[in-house]
């Protein structure tokens, strides 16, 4: 018997082959004892090389390689099955990893399913290097069973009785591991799991192994993993591929509660007021809202979400929502260290969140993953959600369509997917937004590719009436066959008194100033809503200079301000916010103790939401309405430009019997309806189908496909000089740069891999400004023959650009919808710039920032400019 690594690696073949992407084996290295075989480079791996590596291998006792089960001995039986080697017993270091490393951090020469290679396509040190792998894992593997463990003595009973795992289970009788077998290796596998899970469901498998029902070396990973449970270490993706069983059989040892009272695990890991006590501080649940019977209804949320149902909960805003869903996600972590997905509307609500819930809690298993994190702040979220260290995720749904996002959740299994603010998810909601309905079919389409079943799916809102929440229960039972219990909390908030004062729009600042000096006394916070982004600085700037600590929130912010501005207000350093309802969500602050909106919201749902910032510590608030009789008009304005009258309809409905060309079925996509005839299915009937698309999945909408940044969107500019007709315009932003994750494009015809990435394109595309002083100038180069830049009209100061293509040009407007100028490909338009006939040009948005020493205003345009290009190839006019 070997006394060491090295003893067995010197009687066993290390082997390694490559294939390429047809499945044809083209290298082919194998090191035993001293001597080394490889194919000769360039030659064809046929029956003869394979001869050759037999007779290589003809003194080997084993063949070891990494992955060697699934991998190379499958092509090899293929090509040459009459292999002596084939027969030997094969050491899988693939087999042996999760058991040598089950805890969090793991091997460090394995990521995924695959060993960190140190070079390139060399299949000899390959080969060395699972050598290498293999003598760190009997180390590991040794020094368990040198502290008395048990643990690899399950190992060796259950792999053993495969066959194919057979070598791997010789490995463990070198390291001296004794073999288990029969009712010993049932009894110790009782000993041992009862300490790790539910005593009844212990029982029940046992049951079942004795009976000879369940294979036995799945049993080697549950051991492995339990050995662990309760830290933050997880279940490799593989594993759960190669033995669906294990997963099933954890989940019933640690998901389900038996209500035992001998049962310490259910204990401990199925009360939900213990986890409150230990981890919140809070010795009880809140006991309003209540239900029918008088008990606390965020008792009976959390006790649903924990034991795995798919729920509906309405609650009032400040009523402790988030930890409705946070608490049952942070026992999920504990028992099995399943991934909780939370989708969450704003960004700013994410961190907020994360950081409160991390604070109350004591841990660091939360995170958000949203467009305010740098590309290393990113990676170190994605790779803490695959190591394990992650087990509450906020994203938004847009997060979704990320292919990264995508894969590193696939390493995971997915506990439940949670949606906060959940009436996002109906189109006769106050905030719907079309990616959520995309969320539901991701949720699906995930689990098919995952050959998972779908987890509980747990929605939560504060403001959904009854037609919105039947139409989301209804779709959740539709596309994903999950009933949905329902929790009713109200909307009431007995500690908030409002009030409602009707004042001209010429009083407002003074009413407001007047409201301060008599109902904030310096304690606890304020928030003051105002319609507009122009205007919540203006009143941020009227504080100011009356000697209130102020500032000015809105979406139009640059993302560290945004950051500065939000930590200051969550700390107390800054208790006054003016903010737009980009503030409304995104703040869970316990004293602000006045809420004051200065213009009347879009919708009472929305005023629910944002007055509901008051108050959140329970103690009296107020809230305070002022509005101007015109303001209503403003906001039906508002309101009617959303709205399609008759005359509209008749359209939408000839429109349709013009595509019907005579079927009986009618399927319109985005690429069908952006260059029709008839612009106004271009204008109006395009923007609908996005929403009608997420609903139906009748053509499905792919993840964006177009680059994020100007030095990529260059680089792909050959490519796309294969299109015929085309105008390009993206988001330029004055301290991001240009970003192409929407980009814009008028013309007739494109590739395919064009076609599959504009699929994504939306109508309306942001230039924020992130200060007063920043200009932004649009420049139109002719590349083909004039040399001269020329300026096109409508250079804009402001805090937003909107740039929106309508019958075939481009139009700029301010953020109150005033056209600034329009950029045209048609003769007909007297009013716009019209570019002539032109092989190539280029658009070229160019943003300056004024010195504010400096008052000359021709030397200031000389001054910190930024630039950004994008490719316009074939204008026509």
């Amino acid at each position: 018997m070997p006394s060491s690594p090295q003893d067995l690696l010197r009687q066993t073949l290390l082997l390694d082959i490559e294939v390429n992407e047809n499945n044809i084996i083209y290298a082919i290295g194998a090191i035993f004892g001293d001597k080394t075989f490889q194919a000769p480079a360039g030659r064809k791996i046929d029956r003869s090389t394979l001869a050759e590596l037999d007779a290589f291998a003809r003194e080997a006792r084993f063949v070891l390689r990494h992955n060697i089960l699934n991998h190379d001995l499958p092509r090899l039986r293929r090509l040459a099955p009459d292999l002596r080697l084939l027969a030997r017993p094969s050491i899988d270091t693939l087999f042996l990893s999760p058991l040598a490393y089950p805890a969090n951090p793991y091997h460090r020469l394995i990521k995924n399913y695959q060993i960190v290679r140190d070079s390139i396509n060399d299949p000899v040190q390959d080969a060395q290097l699972a050598g290498r792998v293999f003598a760190e894992q009997w180390d590991a593997l040794v020094g368990q069973f040198a502290v008395n463990s048990d643990v690899p003595l399950l190992y060796r009973g259950f792999l053993a009785a495969d066959a194919e795992l057979a070598g791997t289970a010789e490995a463990l009788a070198g390291m001296g591991i004794p073999l288990l077998q029969g009712n010993d290796l049932h009894d110790a596998f009782a000993w041992f799991a009862r300490r790790h899970a539910c005593l009844a469901a212990v029982d029940t498998l046992v049951t079942q192994l004795v009976d000879g029902l369940l294979p036995l070396p799945p049993l080697a990973y549950v051991t492995a993993w339990l050995s662990v449970a309760g830290g933050n270490s997880v279940l490799p993706p593989w594993v759960r591929h190669q033995f669906p069983l294990v997963a099933s059989i954890l989940h019933q040892l640690r998901e389900n509660c038996c209500h035992r009272p001998d049962c310490d695990y259910c204990r401990n890991h199925h009360d939900p007021r213990s986890y409150l006590r230990n981890f919140y501080g809070f010795p009880d649940f809140r006991a309003e809202p209540a239900t029918a019977d008088g008990h606390s209804l965020q008792e009976e949320i959390v006790t649903a979400a924990a034991r795995g149902h798919s729920l509906f909960a309405t609650l009032p805003t400040g009523g402790g929502k988030s930890l409705c869903y946070l608490l049952p996600a942070l026992m999920r972590y504990h028992r099995r260290n399943t991934l909780t997905i939370v989708i969450s509307p704003l960004q700013a609500l994410m961190k907020d969140q994360v950081d409160n819930f991390s604070r109350l809690t004591g841990t660091r298993i939360a995170a958000a993953l949203s467009g305010m994190l740098t590309m290393p702040e990113r990676t170190e979220v994605l790779e803490g959600v695959r190591l394990g260290d992650i087990g509450i995720l906020l994203v938004s749904p847009e997060q979704l369509r990320n292919t990264s996002f995508r894969a590193t959740i696939s390493q995971r299994e997915i506990g439940a997917w949670v949606f906060d603010e959940a009436h996002c998810l109906s189109k006769w909601g106050h905030d719907f937004r079309p990616d959520y309905l995309y969320a539901i079919r991701f949720i699906r389409e995930f689990a098919e590719r995952e050959h998972v079943g779908i987890p509980p799916v747990q929605c939560f809102t504060a403001t959904a009436k009854k037609d919105v929440k039947a139409e989301i229960i209804d779709i959740i039972l539709r596309e994903l066959g999950l009933k949905m219990r329902q929790f009713a909390g109200g909307h009431e908030r007995i500690n908030l008194h409002y009030e409602v004062q009707e004042v001209s729009r010429y009083d407002k600042d003074q009413v407001i100033l007047d409201l301060l000096r008599s109902r904030y006394d310096g304690r606890g916070s304020v928030v003051i809503y105002c319609a507009r982004r122009k205007n919540t600085e203006k009143l941020a700037e009227l504080l100011q200079a009356r000697g209130y600590t102020a500032e000015a929130f809105h979406a139009g912010l640059e993302p560290a301000l945004k950051k500065r501005i939000q930590d200051g207000f969550i700390a107390g350093i800054t208790p006054i916010i003016c903010a737009t309802n980009a503030f409304g969500m995104g703040i869970d602050k316990e004293d602000v103790r006045l809420v004051i909106h200065v213009d009347i919201p879009a919708s009472l749902e929305n005023y629910l939401q944002e007055a509901g910032r008051a108050g959140r510590d329970r103690h009296a608030a107020e809230c305070v309405l002022i509005f101007d009789e015109q303001d209503i008009e403003g906001q039906f304005r508002l309101s009617c430009r959303s709205m399609l009258d008759q005359r509209e309809i008749g359209r939408f409905l000839r429109g349709i019997r013009q595509f019907a060309r005579g079927e009986n079925t009618v399927v319109l996509t985005l690429l069908k309806t952006i260059f029709p005839q008839d612009t106004f299915w271009r204008d109006n009937l395009n923007r609908l189908l996005q929403d009608w698309q997420e609903e139906t999945g009748d053509t499905p909408q792919p993840a964006a496909a177009v680059e994020e940044y100007l030095h990529e969107a260059l680089a792909e500019q050959d490519r796309m000089k294969t299109i015929a007709d085309g105008l390009f315009l993206a988001t330029a932003h004055a301290v991001k740069g240009l970003e192409f994750d929407h980009v814009f494009i008028l013309g007739d015809s494109w590739d395919k891999e064009v076609g599959a990435a504009i699929a994504d394109e939306r109508r309306l595309f942001y230039v924020s400004m992130s200060r007063a002083r920043e200009t932004l100038h649009l420049f139109v180069l002719d590349t083909a023959g004039n040399p001269h830049a020329r300026l096109l009209a409508g250079d804009f100061t402001g805090e937003r650009v909107v740039i929106q293509g309508r019958n075939n040009h481009l139009e700029l407007m301010d953020s109150d919808g005033v056209a600034i100028a329009r950029l045209s490909k048609k003769a007909y338009d007297e009013w716009a710039d019209r570019l002539d006939s032109i092989r190539e040009a280029r658009i070229v948005a160019l943003v300056r920032r004024y010195r504010d020493d400096v008052e000359d205003k021709k030397f200031q345009t000389a001054c910190h400019g930024r630039s950004w290009e994008v490719p316009i190839v074939e204008v026509m006019c």
